[in-house]
């Protein structure tokens, strides 16, 4: 939840169209893939037992259920898969999707990651105030 939260902050790393695209998105825009992993392996090796959450793409429609197909053309040609690359670089977000999960839906906007966590203390330490009182006096 925080991570896709903090995709969507101005210090996030990532295009502005990639942020726009995770405060846009809800849980089921997404798709659970390793379809990016697989593209940029020869780059940014990831570990076989990960995968990634993102905001439905070209890039998922046409690779999702045929992975090991996508693993065989890389493999065959490290320079397979040059769009979702300059999808990367340009902002593409309908070629490349935002890397978000489920939580997508909960995101309102881009914020300074300081004022995220900021907002997210606060909301934690009101639940808290509410709530404790409550589950310590079931515990006496």
């Amino acid at each position: 939840l925080i991570g896709s939260r903090l995709y969507a902050s101005d210090e996030a790393a990532v295009h502005q169209n990639f942020k726009a695209g995770a405060v846009a998105a809800n849980g089921d825009d997404t798709v659970r893939s390793r379809v990016l992993d697989i593209m940029y392996h020869p780059l940014m090796p990831w570990p076989e037992r990960y995968n990634v959450r993102t905001v439905r793409s070209e890039i998922n429609e046409t690779w999702h259920g045929r992975e090991r197909e996508l693993r065989e053309a890389v493999e065959a040609d490290p320079e397979f898969g040059g769009e979702p690359f300059e999808g990367l670089a340009t902002g593409d977000a309908r070629v490349v999707g935002a890397i978000v999960g489920e939580a997508a839906g909960l995101i309102r906007g881009i914020a300074t990651a300081g004022s995220i966590i900021e907002t997210l203390v606060a909301e934690a330490e009101a639940v808290l105030r509410e709530k404790a009182p409550t589950w310590l006096s079931d515990r006496l």
